[in-house]
């Protein structure tokens, strides 16, 4: 693409490698490639673009675990992807980042807001990857719930509560 000298192309095929890299656990050189995507994607006006670039540069972040800066960073995002009219499948991402930063620091009940917004808006638009990422997400925030339960149910020494008819 370089030599065609196809800017858009390279911007896309270069946040590509980053994200792939960045899931790969290669965190470094996965951002630099991302933000060097971000850069050039600005530079020729493909703002749909430069918002996907800065989501998987949150993406990595969450990777890594560093959930409050996860946090932080989509608060600053959120309003330029309103603005944008950002797309359902970055819409619904951008709120299943939130809901597993909020998983990570074990905050429950906020994961599960934000996921089931994830899940409404990926619906929405539907888009079937988006859906079923979500609802892996929902699962796994719900085995965190039953080993929340569990834990506190041995603490107060409960072996068993009566079925529900």
């Amino acid at each position: 693409f370089r030599a065609a000298g196809d800017r858009w192309m390279i911007g896309v095929s270069t946040s590509n490698l980053g994200r792939a890299l960045t899931r790969a656990g290669n965190f470094e050189d996965g951002e630099h490639y991302l933000e060097e995507a971000r850069d050039l994607l600005m530079e020729i006006g493909a703002d749909q673009f430069v918002l996907d670039a800065e989501s998987r540069l949150v993406e990595s972040l969450l990777f890594q675990g560093r959930s409050r800066l996860v946090l932080r960073k989509l608060k600053e995002l959120a309003p330029r992807v309103e603005m944008s009219q950002g797309t359902f499948e970055l819409r619904s991402m951008l709120a299943r980042l939130a809901g597993y930063a909020h998983l990570q620091l074990g905050h429950g009940a906020k994961a599960r807001g934000q996921l089931d917004d994830a899940l409404a808006i990926a619906r929405e638009g539907d888009d079937s990857y988006q859906i079923g990422l979500t609802l892996e997400a929902i699962e796994r925030n719900d085995a965190g719930a039953q080993d929340e339960r569990t834990a506190i149910f041995a603490q107060l020494g409960i072996v068993r509560t009566p079925a529900i008819p």
